[in-house]
């Protein structure tokens, strides 16, 4: 062309040109399209059982749709698919490679447990990556169905290189505890990795796959899955299988299927991953703490029932000294009544607190469950909504039983937790007790004897369980509530407790109208349940003579206590702490006839005091009081003294104890 300048048809023959030829060097062929090119090989992505076949068509179809969005950014530094970013990583540099890393850097631990801790570390990662991935996808395509869900994956899973799915007709992916899903990965990049490092594994080692593949069929599902490859290409077994299963049934599963598509039965076959363990320790570190705090709280609820029945001791003693006081005439009186009156509604409350705090007994005795309803009753009405409207349905007759009242506190008050949280802002929940005679068939599941029991119903209307969920009710760490609101544990910790006292509980429930929970507890067969505590009439307690040391830190007390005392016609000393109450015995030996020894104090404690007093003097007479409820710790130096008197007390109760240990 010599010196001149290009003409415009020759530069347009030219590019033509360069573009002919370089489309010669792209495989397939130039005459097949970029359409074609990706409709074979969606059409190859997956095989499936044909009952399968129209989700994972439509599958196809969207996940393809996503992928065609992929941009290669170099100039950026980016690989795009829509407004996510992607990364190209060297199949062996994220396996074999990254296996023999990891197992030389936990060389120190030894051959086999550095290989354990290098393959657990891949299938987590792989399986958090699975979750992430499935998450994020089901979240921009909307999918709400399991198994349509599941069906995006394999999909997905051969876009991204992984390998390509086939799903074996032995697969029952079911929305429960029978989920398994037997499948091959042909093309895994793992296989593939060791295959080409011309290395023998002693073990299949497609681990990351099926951390992936259960980590993505686990968000699908909600509830855990995990995946053990059976057979490897890496081992010279035909293809890569692989079990899905929940992590309890996955060897269940295993044992079944591992002999016909190994080539070796003979061989180790498979090691479980130990994700699931680890999630369980978590899980447990959770409960843990969640009890270290619940335990923190109830020392706290325990210290103030303890202060509050020293504040009301003093309001109940000196309202129950004026009403002895007064003339029986008095227009003071029913004033004085109303007063003391809210100081033992005040006393209930703290006695409750002080149970839900652990600072009771712990000893099982006969108990009245109708009280144990009362109670937490009292107590929910102040801590649920005032939405949620609490009633009783209590059988007059009601046997008793032998529990613990703690435990069964706690057990009522986590069944009107979780009531409450079905409820939401507003309904009704009832307590209801009955007697029952269960025969054989209403007890053989549970391996219960037959016979009379107590009956416990407590029913709301909330909005009820699913039958997956009911399933699944009592299971450890099992919950509905979202992550950081619930432990799981309560309808556990119900179950336990009913089964620790020998009974049996059942759940009945309907999505949309509520949940009813059946609990039967052996009857003790000691007569019924009616009230016979007298009413309260005029105050005409006992009166005494002599003199007793008053031991007890809190001034108001001291000052209250001895009022009554006076009006009792007793002479008191006082003391503020053990060590004064010591230099006063002393002082005042052969005059004191009654000591009464609060067992909380500061500088020397009551069980301190106590001992060092019968050191002084064998034949001394303590009468102990506390603002705590009475533990099974105390029975050893109660046993010894004349007795314990819970505070709060009124007149009528110190003049009764009183004369009760001077005769």
């Amino acid at each position: 062309m010599g010196d001149r300048e290009p003409s415009y048809e020759w530069l347009k023959a030219r590019v033509a040109e360069l573009e002919r030829e370089l489309a010669g060097k792209i495989r397939p062929s130039a005459g097949q399209n970029h359409e074609t090119r990706r409709t074979r090989q969606m059409g190859d992505a997956f095989v499936v059982p044909e009952r399968f076949r129209p989700l994972f068509e439509q599958a196809q179809r969207d996940v393809g749709s996503y992928f065609e969005q992929i941009q290669f950014n170099p100039d950026r530094g980016t690989i795009e698919v829509g407004d996510q970013r992607y990364l190209l990583v060297r199949a062996p540099a994220l396996s074999y490679h990254l296996l023999n890393a990891l197992v030389s850097l936990y060389a120190d631990r030894g051959e086999e447990q550095a290989l354990s801790i290098g393959r657990n570390l891949l299938f987590d990662i792989a399986h958090i990556i699975g979750r992430n991935d499935a998450r994020s996808f089901h979240e921009r395509t909307g999918l709400q169905e399991p198994l349509a869900r599941l069906a995006a994956g394999p999909l997905h899973f051969s876009h991204t290189g992984w390998a390509r799915v086939e799903i074996l007709p032995e697969s029952a992916p079911s929305t429960d505890d029978d989920y398994v899903l037997i499948y091959n990965h042909p093309s895994s990049f793992e296989a593939d990795a060791w295959l080409r490092a011309r290395q023998r594994p002693t073990r299949p080692v497609c681990v990351m796959n099926a951390g992936y593949s259960s980590g993505w069929c686990e968000e699908s599902y909600g509830f855990p899955l995990s995946a053990v490859e059976i057979s490897c290409r890496a081992l010279g077994d035909p293809t890569c299988t692989f079990v899905m299963a929940p992590p309890h049934r996955i060897e269940e599963h295993i044992a079944r299927h591992h002999s016909h598509f190994v080539a070796d039965p003979s061989r180790p076959h498979y090691d479980i991953p130990t994700y699931f363990d680890r999630e369980k320790a978590h899980q447990l570190h959770e409960a843990l703490m969640q009890s270290q705090r619940l335990e923190a709280i109830g020392t706290l609820a325990g210290g103030v029932a303890h202060d509050l029945n020293n504040i009301l001791a003093v309001i109940m003693g000196l309202s129950s000294t004026v009403q002895v006081r007064l003339d029986r005439n008095s227009f003071l009186l029913p004033d004085i009544e109303a007063i003391a009156s809210a100081c033992r509604k005040g006393r209930d409350l703290t006695s409750n607190l002080l149970g839900l705090a652990h600072r009771g007994d712990p000893a099982r005795k006969q108990i009245s469950l109708n009280r144990s309803v009362e109670k937490v009753r009292s107590l929910l009405q102040r801590t649920l909504p005032k939405g949620i409207r609490i009633s009783v349905d209590l059988d007059p007759d009601l046997e008793r039983i032998e529990a613990e009242s703690g435990q069964i506190n706690h057990l009522l008050v986590n069944l009107a937790l979780n009531a409450a949280h079905a409820m939401g802002p507003g309904g009704e929940l009832l307590f209801r007790t009955r007697n029952v005679v269960l025969d054989r068939a209403a007890t053989a599941q549970n391996h219960l004897m037959p016979g009379s029991y107590v009956r416990l119903d407590v029913i709301d209307d909330g909005a009820g369980m699913e039958t997956e969920v009911q399933r699944r009710a009592f299971e450890a760490f099992f919950t509905t509530k979202p992550a950081g609101e619930g432990t799981g544990l309560g309808l556990t910790m119900v179950q336990s407790t009913v089964r620790a006292h020998g009974g049996q509980i059942q759940l009945e429930s309907v999505p949309g109208r509520g949940t009813r929970v059946i609990i039967d507890l052996p009857a003790q067969g000691v007569g019924r349940d009616r009230d016979t505590t007298p009413p309260r009439g005029i105050v005409h307690p006992a009166r005494g003579s002599g003199t007793v040391l008053l031991v007890d830190d809190e001034a108001m007390m001291r000052a209250s206590t001895m009022r009554m005392l006076e009006t009792l016609g007793y002479h008191t000393l006082l003391a503020d702490n053990g060590l004064v109450a010591l230099d006063v015995y002393r002082e005042h030996r052969g005059e004191i006839c009654m000591v009464i020894l609060d067992l909380v104090m500061p500088t020397l404690d009551g069980c301190e005091t106590f001992h060092r007093l019968k050191e002084l003097d064998a034949d001394v007479r303590v009468l102990l009081t506390s603002g705590y409820a009475r533990a099974k710790s105390m029975d050893a130096m109660i046993s010894s003294s004349v007795g314990f008197l819970q505070k709060p007390y009124d007149i009528e109760q110190l003049a009764r104890k009183l004369s009760q240990a001077l005769g």
